[in-house]
């Protein structure tokens, strides 16, 4: 029974179920006419998709098509293994949440996805190395979110029975294994721990856990297709983690084919998603994807950014121009139409894959939210998605339900154009080219249009650093003035690639490698904050030649060739400075 019910269904056994439901179908329909209609709506919704639509969710007991990353994605940020994180991965629908654990200096487990480059960046620590587990508990997780303890863990598995986790380590993963089995014996019955290589089976087996998934990053270059397929299938395993690289080779549609569950990691985008399904992948770790949004007909449809950096993609959050525009992505050529209603309201209506204008004029300030249902040409709803946003006098705030956090981050946009009037001709011709930022909140102007900094599917907040400078993210400053890229290496240095060359820049003590035929080094302000390069005005006037003004909050990058007089510079930063004042 075991290995049946995790057989995944092949092209045959489809089929097979698409003929029986249709037979069942006509048979109700004859028999029992309002049962059937009834039946073939659910058959229908269940079954969306033809043969090789990758998009739709296949119910399978015991597979969930996502597993929580690191606890899962909180508040913008990923892989903080947090009390809170977990609580809001149960709470969005999770049933598989991945935890990374660690030894702390006496031997205890915490939830931390390793000592080499996290203590720093997470928990505020001193240094990047092993702490106690006082230290540990008594640390916030970028000073916000609690810590995840065992203790913890076993109270929360004890009030969510359908949740299991899964383990990852980057230490002694037999001895983990070990420890969770005598110490906390109810958490690991709850447990799927990963394994890293065939060895590792059997002793975690004797152990006393059922369920196992092989993870293969760690022997990614050994591997043998045949081999890996025959122990899989041999051991019944719970499944096989891989990466894209992997995915892409064929390797999950050969074990596929095997009846083996392939799990990929890390997939955060739905483009991704549908490509791992259609390659073999039973499903995948995610950051900030929902179970929601894949295991259902609503992963084929989702709104793309329209402007700005990541045009095309999909919106998490999008700040926009008022009245403003949606595109809702779609199967290509499929005649469907999307109609959006803004709390209730009809407020547009058009073909799929086209950017559609909403109407807004009347409505005033305020948080409203989107509802958007694809119709096909009968006028059947075929999927809903759900979107909010804030109308400020400056612009809108669009966003996915998952991000609804950015609310009490981003301040009320203003009007550009109402801000800076009354100021001289000159002053609105400097602003209207200018790149203009504040210390403390993640909304910039760029000539004239309002933005927000992100890292990732994080809001970026600019600091200022001891000596008073005001620092901004480097990768989205640069790239709103022009450059063509912006990296970081291993080691931790910026590489700027510009139209007409490379610079290059790092904090103290990262060394660099250039090649000094095609890269300039530069020196200026840079900070690494949370992973994040910001960089000061010496810098950005190094890669593009702009002078800049600052005061202890407000910097302002020139447009190119600019000077001005005191007069002028003091008049320019009032009216920046009013750019972010509530009037």
């Amino acid at each position: 029974m075991k290995e049946t019910k995790r057989r995944l269904p092949g092209c045959r056994a489809a089929k097979q179920l698409a003929a029986t439901a249709v037979f069942l179908w006509v048979f109700l329909f004859f028999c029992f006419p309002v049962q059937a209609q009834s039946l073939a709506s659910r058959t229908a919704a269940q079954s969306y998709a033809s043969e090789g639509d990758y998009w739709i969710y296949e119910p399978m007991e015991g597979y969930p098509s996502a597993i929580a990353h690191g606890g899962g994605f909180i508040e913008g940020y990923t892989v903080t293994n947090s009390l809170e994180a977990v609580l809001q991965s149960i709470e969005r629908g999770f049933t598989l949440i991945e935890l990374d654990m660690s030894f702390t200096t006496e031997g205890k487990i915490a939830m931390i996805h390793d000592w080499e480059s996290s203590p720093v960046y997470y928990l505020g620590a001193e240094r990047n190395a092993p702490i106690s587990y006082r230290q540990y508990t008594e640390s916030r997780i970028l000073e916000q979110f609690q810590v995840l303890t065992m203790d913890s863990l076993q109270d929360i598995l004890q009030k969510h029975p359908k949740v299991r986790i899964v383990t990852d380590t980057k230490e002694d993963n037999l001895r983990l294994l070990e420890q969770i089995q005598a110490e906390y014996p109810l958490v690991a019955k709850r447990i799927i721990p990963q394994i890293y290589d065939y060895d590792q089976y059997e002793p975690v087996r004797e152990m006393g856990y059922k369920d196992v998934i092989l993870t293969l990053y760690k022997i990614s270059s050994q591997i043998d297709p045949q081999a890996l397929c025959d122990f899989a299938k041999e051991k019944d395993l719970y499944g096989v983690t891989m990466s894209y690289a992997l995915v892409d080779q064929g390797l999950a549609s050969r074990l596929q084919d095997q009846g083996v569950a392939v799990y990929m990691h890390t997939v955060n985008s739905l483009e991704e998603y549908g490509h791992a399904r259609e390659n073999g992948a039973r499903g995948i770790y995610t950051d900030d994807l929902l179970p929601e949004e894949i295991e259902t007909a609503q992963s084929r449809y989702y709104l793309i950014k329209t402007q700005g950096p990541g045009e095309g993609q999909r919106m998490d959050f999008q700040l926009m121009s008022s009245p403003f525009s949606l595109h809702m992505k779609g199967p290509e050529n499929s005649g469907e139409q999307v109609a959006y209603y803004i709390d209730g309201r009809l407020a547009g209506r058009g073909p799929v894959n086209q950017t559609l204008r909403l109407e807004t004029e009347d409505l005033a300030q305020g948080v409203y939210q989107i509802k958007a249902q694809i119709l096909d040409d009968r006028q059947t709803v075929l999927a809903e998605r759900e979107y909010s946003f804030r109308l400020d006098d400056g612009g809108c705030l669009l966003f996915g339900k998952q991000y609804d956090y950015i609310l009490e981050d981003v301040p009320f946009v203003a009007d550009y154009q109402q801000r800076r009037s009354g100021f001289s001709d000159r002053v609105r011709e400097v602003l209207d080219q200018a790149l203009i930022a504040r210390a403390g909140s993640p909304v910039y102007y760029n000539k004239g249009q309002a933005g927000l900094f992100v890292n990732g599917s994080s809001l970026c907040v600019p600091v200022t650093d001891e000596e008073g400078n005001v620092l901004i993210p480097l990768y989205d400053s640069a790239i709103s003035m022009g450059a063509v890229d912006v990296w970081m290496d291993e080691a931790k240095a910026m590489i700027i690639q510009m139209p007409g060359g490379i610079y290059t820049a790092a904090v103290e003590g990262v060394s660099l490698w250039v090649d000094d035929r095609n890269t300039t080094v530069l020196k200026g302000d840079l900070a690494i904050v949370r992973n994040k390069a910001m960089a000061g005005g010496n810098l950005l006037r190094g890669i593009f030649g702009r002078n800049y003004l600052q005061n202890d909050q407000v910097l302002v990058v020139l447009p190119p060739g600019t000077s001005l007089t005191e007069n002028i510079q003091k008049s320019v930063l009032d009216a920046a400075e009013r750019l972010y004042q509530s009037i």
